[in-house]
């Protein structure tokens, strides 16, 4: 059985009035507990994960961990890191927007200071 197809019966409504934008999507999915699907939470949570690289597949959701690098620090930083499951979070963390976009500020940051340092 498709995730898609899951979601419906979930959510008892029609495939086509499974919403498509995003944070309907994450409302509704959200909304949705193991018990009153009727299935395991590590069944919920598959299907959740399922419907998402469906939806990466079709061009609904784009994959933004695939298409961005790690800087350097934090590759370090994710080889000291023990557990797994936290390496997995802190990857996707890393990899998000606002990590890049703080990461390129502090760089930038750090860089004019130097520049001031070393002036004159």
């Amino acid at each position: 059985m498709s995730a898609i197809s899951r979601v419906s019966t979930y959510v008892n409504r029609p495939p086509s009035d499974i919403p498509t934008d995003i944070p309907q999507l994450r409302k509704l999915l959200a909304s949705l507990h193991p018990a009153a699907c009727g299935v395991k939470p590590n069944t919920l949570s598959t299907t959740k994960s399922d419907l998402a690289s469906a939806l990466r597949a079709v061009g609904v959701l784009q994959d933004f961990e695939a298409k961005s690098e790690l800087t350097p620090e934090w590759d370090t930083f994710l080889t000291t890191v023990q557990s797994t499951h936290q390496v997995w979070g802190l990857m996707r963390f890393a990899a998000s927007r606002i990590v890049r976009c703080v990461s390129e500020t502090s760089r930038q940051f750090n860089h004019g200071i130097a520049r001031s340092l070393f002036a004159g």
